[in-house]
Formats: structure tokens, C-alpha cells, sequence
């Protein structure tokens, strides 16, 4: 970050964040994953029975973008997430997770977001990434709904020598979702639902060898 500590992000709500060396220059590069735009100030009243204040879903909130920070040696980092294409600010992203998913030897990025599109950055070999999640099938799930991923990994499963994406997805129906019907029925037209019937749990993606491969 300019010369900042990587801790630097003052004010991120930061969910998780793994180590890459994106640029395969011999030093761990870091990537943060940022949820939404919270602030203590700036907090939003919900409740599921009118009276009782409860979490707000995060429909509420506006998304943030993530970090990338480029190791430049000797402790020290910069922000090269708007550089390298990282810079998307609609995310609200829960999980992240490495691998190659084309074999080409450059790492590439997978982004778990809740109730927006996940996220599926292929490096370019130069410093930069290309968004090719809606290509290559892993943005929305079968209904063309964003879900609520939460958590993800990779890994070859079937030992077929190939990675696969593994995707925990949260939320379902009904109050049980944290939602009443009187919200459900205040969520704008058009709007990813949270606590709409969807698929819940891990989906297994099968490896895909480009983005454009679908």
C-alpha cells in the first residue's frame, strides 16, 4: 500500500485472505478479501419482528472492493490492486482461494461473494488479472442467481490431474434465512435475495481449462 504496512486498510471489514505470488518474482504477495461498506456510525436498523433490532442482510450494505498488496521486499507492500484489476467495488466477498485453473503455471484467483457474483481472475502473466467467472461458470449458480458463497477451496478431488473449485454456499428460505416476509417483501425488483430458495451448501465445480471453456 504506497509504502504502508499491508495492515494498512483502515476501516475494511476484511474476511479472509491468502498468500500468492502472483507475479512469480520469488516474494509472497498478500490478497485480502473485504466484505461491505460497514461503519459503527453508519450502522442500519433491521429486525425481524419490527421491535428487536437484528443483523441487517447484506443487501443493505454497499460492496467493497478487495486488496491486492505486492510484496516489495524488506516488510514492505503496495496497493496494486487497481494495477493488476483487482479494483472491483460491487464484491462482497467472504472466501478466496488459489489455484491454476488453466495449467498455464500463473496463479489465479477464485472470489467466494455473498449475494453478488463470485469472482474468477485469471493472470495474465504480466501483473495483471481478467474476470472470466461468468465464462467459465462459476459466478451465479444453475438458476442464474448469485448465492451466498461463503467459503471456498480447490483441489483434484478425483485425481484427474486437474483442479476443482469447491464452494460453500449460506442462506435458504423462510425465517430460518433471517428474514420475515415483510422484508423479503421490501427487497427492491431485481435484487439477489438472500433468503430465497437456492441451492444451500457445497457445490463442486468441474475444472474448467479457460474462461472460455463453457
Amino acid at each position: 500500500m504506497g509504502h504502508e504496512s499491508a495492515s494498512g486498510a483502515r476501516g475494511s471489514w476484511s474476511t479472509s485472505a491468502t498468500w500468492l505470488d502472483y507475479d512469480r518474482d520469488g516474494k509472497l504477495d498478500l490478497f485480502v478479501a473485504n466484505y461491505v461498506q460497514w461503519t459503527a456510525k453508519g450502522d442500519l436498523w433491521c429486525s425481524l419482528d419490527g421491535a428487536t433490532k437484528s443483523y441487517c442482510t447484506p443487501e443493505s450494505y454497499k460492496g467493497t472492493q478487495s486488496k491486492l498488496f505486492h510484496n516489495l521486499g524488506n516488510g514492505r507492500f503496495e496497493d496494486a490492486s487497481a494495477k493488476a484489476g483487482l479494483g472491483d467495488p460491487t464484491s462482497k466477498s467472504l472466501g478466496v482461494t488459489v489455484f491454476d485453473f488453466n495449467g498455464d503455471g500463473w496463479p489465479d484467483i477464485f472470489v467466494a461473494n455473498d449475494t453478488q457474483p463470485n469472482k474468477l481472475y485469471k493472470n495474465n502473466g504480466n501483473g495483471t488479472f481478467s474476470e472470466g467467472g461468468m465464462a467459465a461458470g462459476v459466478a451465479f449458480g444453475e438458476d442464474g442467481v448469485a448465492r451466498g458463497a461463503m467459503g471456498t477451496d480447490a483441489g483434484d478431488y478425483d485425481r484427474s490431474g486437474r483442479p476443482h473449485l469447491l464452494v460453500g454456499n449460506g442462506g435458504t428460505t423462510g425465517r430460518a434465512g433471517g428474514r420475515s416476509g415483510r422484508a423479503r417483501r421490501r427487497r427492491r425488483a431485481g435484487a439477489p435475495c438472500y433468503a430465497c430458495a437456492s441451492p444451500v451448501g457445497v457445490v463442486i465445480t468441474r475444472p474448467v481449462t479457460s474462461v472460455a471453456d463453457r
